[in-house]
């Protein structure tokens, strides 16, 4: 007898970015965008070009995309529902309104 496991939370994320996959697949071509057209817009963070596997790579296989760049992917006109999410900001305790109080307390 076989049982039938529910999906795995792994394979749930696989099946939500093939979909966004498909939506970004299907943006590129009604809009006549290719990759290299991608990196000449995006105006580079380190001062060099994109290489195309890096844009290749921000927008297929990252789990998440720089801020910089998904801001300006929207301000081209990408929806939002094709580009994967902002990269989260750590927020490190001891960097927050604790470490003031803290420094307060030891300057009185």
């Amino acid at each position: 007898m076989n049982a039938i496991l529910p999906p795995s939370r792994l394979t749930a994320a696989s099946g939500r970015d093939r979909d966004r996959m498909a939506r970004l697949r299907a943006f590129l071509k009604n809009h006549d965008i290719r990759y290299p057209d991608i990196a000449e817009q995006l105006k580079p963070i380190e001062g060099k070009p994109l290489s195309l596997q890096r844009v290749h790579g921000m927008l297929c296989r990252n789990a998440y995309m720089e801020k910089t760049f998904r801001d300006r992917l929207l301000d081209l006109g990408f929806p939002e529902d094709v580009l994967p999410p902002e990269k989260p900001v750590a927020r490190f305790p001891g960097l927050t309104a604790g470490r003031d109080e803290r420094h307060d307390a030891a300057t009185a």
